[in-house]
């Protein structure tokens, strides 16, 4: 239950309190979160702490409240705030209690305190009293995730879609997740009510965008709903393939959201699509075209692996060979066996073999290299003390002379975990004893949470919690966000987000080498001052 009522209470949390927009409150509570936005967490707690006091009925307030004290002191500030906030709340009349109330209290007892029992019977009261509500839709799709039986789930999601036509957002959501459920059991779904489903979610995104914006969610669902056809109708899949790079084209000019080279992502797509129909000829071109742009540097190299490329370049010789020409097709299973030569399971995000790498590796790794150097950058790095986990304080100024690698990161960030992972395996080659110094700092606002997270993932380089000062300067979130400063205190590469494309352990070097030198004139390979 947990995982849903938190992304229901952030969508909860982003929507306009029930009090006047014009009231002093109102305005005070918009102003806080903008504060909490923007990174400024200590401003926005300031504000919070007057507003729970003057106005107790401003549940919302109380939530992000917690929230800036869990990012601000220990674990036993935020409880204590939590507590206070609840025992007022308990005060309140039944029917005098609205959704805030129930949303807020729920969060309150299960997440931060761990009594599933109050928070169950603040659930059930809340279904009993708004059945059309944000928690009794919530009950009835977390009843379809935990369905095991696959018809069953569909079922359970498509009644929700039937009953709460109205809810946007959750719609989507719903026809998503059904869809879903199909897409991992084909064989046991009629095509035509998987095409009836694809149809249906593809409805509810325009929706969805058409209200809340993030047009990239439909690129997203047309790629799932492609790969899930491609087996079971190939043209229809060819056909959505096709619309999503209409769609690329129309939205790349008036969303950031969405890059003009974003289309490079599913030209493998689309060459599966071809290959499944056996049109050999139009496999033969995209093919051609795609690996014409990645020698050519036209696609960014963090696009793809090795094994991403590696499976194009067998899919391209599969149609060079339908179509007669076998030496060109040995020579790109050639090349897809020199790309992931020694290389254990991709998903694990394996080191990379220390054989031989050959020209085709050695071109890619040059391109890459290429790349991430004009991303260099000299730009102060703010200063920090923090306190590790585990005791004592680490600080950013008594660490000048190495190379710091400094990773923003929370708990519920899955890429983070990825990141982490890698930056273990950095730390067994570095150390810290090779004038590199590797960080990770949490911004979770639950900070009791951190250490057994830490605990069990086994990390050993130090662990740093946020208190509220170094989310404004480094810009975090987003995360997963990592700066490699130099030894002067620069931040030399700043890096946004995971890519599971092999390179992280080749780039990290590549960063802190470059960090190691000198600082180029303005204008080499790109860089900027």
């Amino acid at each position: 239950m947990r995982v849903l009522l938190v992304s229901l209470l952030l969508l909860a949390f982003s929507q306009s309190h029930a009090q006047s927009a014009d009231s002093a409150e109102s305005k005070s509570y918009k102003q806080a979160v903008s504060l909490l936005n923007s990174g400024k967490i200590v401003e926005a707690r300031q504000i919070l702490e007057k507003l729970v006091k003057i106005d107790p009925p401003h549940y919302r307030a109380h939530r992000i409240y917690w929230m800036t004290v869990g990012r601000t002191e220990d674990p036993a500030a935020q409880h204590a705030a939590v507590r206070s906030s609840l025992e007022r709340f308990a005060q309140v009349e039944p029917e005098l209690r609205d959704e805030d109330f129930y949303w807020i209290s729920i969060e309150g007892h299960e997440i931060h305190l761990s009594d599933q029992d109050s928070a169950s019977q603040l659930s059930d009261e809340a279904v009993r009293r708004f059945p059309r509500g944000l928690i009794a839709q919530q009950a009835k799709l977390e009843e379809a995730s935990e369905e095991k039986d696959p018809l069953k789930a569909a079922g359970l999601y498509q009644a929700y879609l039937e009953d709460f036509d109205e809810n946007v957002s959750w719609t989507q959501l719903a026809a998503r997740d059904r869809f879903g459920v199909m897409a991992k059991h084909p064989e046991l779904f009629d095509v035509g009510v998987m095409r009836d489903a694809a149809e249906e979610l593809e409805r509810r995104t325009l929706a969805f965008i058409e209200k809340f914006g993030n047009p990239y969610r439909y690129v997203h669902s047309l790629r799932s709903i492609a790969e899930a056809l491609m087996s079971r109708d190939a043209p229809l899949a060819l056909a959505y393939i096709e619309e999503l790079f209409a769609y690329i084209q129309k939205m790349w000019p008036r969303s950031e959201k969405i890059s003009e080279k974003a289309r490079y992502r599913f030209w493998p797509l689309l060459l599966r699509a071809h290959l499944a129909l056996e049109n050999w000829e139009a496999a033969i071109r995209v093919g051609r075209a795609f690996l014409v742009a990645m020698d050519g540097g036209a696609i960014p190299r963090n696009y793809f692996s090795d094994e991403q490329e590696a499976s194009v370049r067998k899919g391209y010789a599969q149609a060079l060979q339908k179509s007669g020409m076998r030496e060109a097709a040995e020579e790109q299973l050639e090349l897809a066996a020199a790309l992931t030569k020694g290389r254990a399971d991709p998903l694990l995000e394996a080191e990379r073999s220390e054989a031989e790498p050959g020209p085709l590796r050695e071109r890619r790794d040059a391109q890459a290299k290429q790349e991430l150097l004009a991303t260099q950058r000299q730009t102060p790095a703010y200063k920090f003390s923090l306190p590790k986990l585990g005791g004592g304080n680490v600080s950013l100024e008594e660490l000048n002379g190495n190379v710091v690698v400094v990773s923003f990161w929370a708990t519920w960030c899955v890429p983070c975990v990825f990141e982490l992972t890698e930056l273990e395996k950095a730390y067994d080659r570095y150390g810290g004893s090779a004038g590199v110094r590797i960080l990770a700092v949490s911004i979770d606002s639950q900070k009791d949470k951190v250490e057994p997270f830490v605990r069990q993932a086994g990390y050993r380089f130090p662990i740093l919690l946020s208190n509220g000062t170094v989310e404004v300067p480094y810009k975090t979130p987003p995360i997963p966000k990592l700066h490699v400063i130099d030894s002067a205190g620069n931040i030399r590469f700043e890096r946004l987000g995971f890519a599971s494309n092999g390179y992280f352990q080749k780039e990290l070097d590549w960063m802190i080498a470059a960090a190691r030198q000198p600082f180029p004139p303005p204008g080499v390979d790109g860089r900027t001052r």
